[in-house]
């Protein structure tokens, strides 16, 4: 079995920035800063 593993490239652009201090929910926030940390390590 061959297995290939596709490359990612995490970018925060200001749009997504704007997008992300807009949140009232600042967990939700924490949540999902941690999220993008873990797949930009390849999780």
């Amino acid at each position: 079995m061959d297995y290939t593993q596709a490359m990612l490239t995490v970018e925060r652009t200001e749009v997504f920035h704007r997008w992300l201090v807009s949140l009232k929910d600042r967990l939700a926030q924490k949540q999902i800063l941690a999220r993008l940390e873990r797949l930009a390590e390849g999780h």
